[in-house]
């Protein structure tokens, strides 16, 4: 979740007239002029590597990426991260595709995009508005408390029968064993998972700040919490956060 001064940052942003820029083109733009940009023609290639594929990793906004050989960086990140918005992999689709369409899944995403637009706890109520309708907020503003949000979903979706303790996003990993779930970050299977290719309904935590930050992938392009963005947090709010747990069950 953002820290105090991150959330003032981001809120003066949101009322402040300034001119209209693409964050996604600025960070290419960005990396084109600090790293040598290979020229010559077009190369087609797929954006998803399978294990066989000769490869060559490349970090890229804290994330490890897998890129064919003879791909540059720059390419890759134009055709597969700005143009596509996200990388997806059809085995995690398959693989999970039992768990991301349970009916438990479904509750909770449900709740959590419900809620989005309400302050749920009276200590953020100071970010709501102060007119009818009471108690609301935009829906893709950040309040602080991530972890609170992502636990009524939680609970909606029957995960738990007793609403989770813990105040820390980042610390929040036993809570989900606790319920059954397993980070796939700790199977060798899975240990390049980002939260772009993670599956439907997984519980992403994440560290950087004081208390780190949690959110739910309710979609390819949806990513909610106490908010909802279109991106992970790291790219939807250009915060230092680094996925540590990718929760399933």
């Amino acid at each position: 979740m953002p820290t105090g001064d991150e959330l003032t940052s981001f809120i003066n942003e949101q009322v402040s007239p300034r001119a209209f820029t693409d964050c996604e083109f600025d960070r290419v733009k960005d990396l084109l002029l600090s790293e040598e940009h290979e020229q010559g023609q077009d190369v087609e290639f797929d954006c998803d590597v399978l294990s066989t594929e000769n490869y060559t990793e490349h970090i890229y906004n804290n994330i490890n990426y897998r890129i064919p050989q003879g791909v540059s960086l720059q390419d890759f990140i134009a055709q597969c991260i700005v143009k596509e918005g996200h990388l997806v992999s059809k085995l995690n689709k398959d693989e999970f595709f039992n768990y991301s369409n349970s009916i438990e899944v479904q509750k909770m995403i449900e709740r959590l995009r419900s809620n989005t637009n309400k302050c749920l706890t009276p200590k953020n109520t100071y970010i709501c508005e102060r007119g009818p309708p009471e108690n609301r907020k935009n829906d893709n503003k950040p309040t602080g408390y991530c972890l609170s949000y992502v636990k009524h979903g939680v609970l909606a979706g029957t995960f738990t029968d007793t609403y989770p303790m813990g105040v820390s996003a980042k610390l929040s990993g036993q809570t989900w064993i606790d319920m059954g779930f397993k980070n796939l970050l700790d199977d060798k299977k899975y240990k390049d998972m980002t939260p772009y290719t993670a599956p439907k309904g997984a519980i992403l935590v994440y560290e950087g700040g004081r208390y780190g930050h949690v959110e739910v992938k309710a979609s390819e392009n949806e990513f909610i919490s106490d908010y909802v963005g279109e991106r992970p947090i790291y790219d939807e709010l250009n915060l230092p956060r680094k996925i540590i747990g990718i929760y399933v069950r």
